[in-house]
């Protein structure tokens, strides 16, 4: 209430209507704000408690540690040059979870090595920005044999 009532003492009334107090809040709260599932913060802890973390994707941190709760999946991520997948979930030919990418892996395939040492092949998908943060993402894989 305090803070709809400092910007309304500071607004020009000349351009528009007061501000309600539920247009204000200092602190959002959870459920409002737009934060990935909670396994994927639990991923991403986990691989920064492991030093494993790219530090390219750390832009990602704050939302993903806000969202961190409950245990980390088996695989908590494939990671590559310039894209990874956290909490992956891998079938015959595709594999789900958030990808983080910079934009030179946009629309290209991605070397990536998951937390047991295999090689994957994964089609990054196309994105508008230098990097992409997006969830439950399902892209087309296949394993590398030496």
């Amino acid at each position: 209430m305090m803070a709809a009532v400092y910007i309304n003492s500071v607004k020009d009334p000349k351009k528009g209507k007061a501000a309600s107090m539920d247009q204000y809040y200092l602190y959002e709260p959870k459920e409002l704000r737009n934060l990935p599932d909670s396994i994927y913060g639990a991923a991403a802890l986990a691989l920064i408690s492991k030093g494993k973390m790219p530090y390219w994707a750390l832009f990602a941190y704050n939302d993903l540690r806000g969202a961190a709760s409950g245990s980390p999946p088996p695989i908590l991520a494939l990671i590559g040059e310039s894209a990874m997948i956290l909490a992956p979930v891998i079938n015959e030919k595709t594999v789900r979870g958030m990808i983080i990418a910079q934009e030179q892996a946009f629309e290209t395939e991605c070397v990536m090595i998951d937390d047991h040492g295999i090689e994957w092949v994964v089609e990054v998908p196309p994105g508008n920005s230098k990097f992409i943060a997006l969830e439950n993402i399902e892209m087309p894989i296949t394993r590398l044999v030496h």
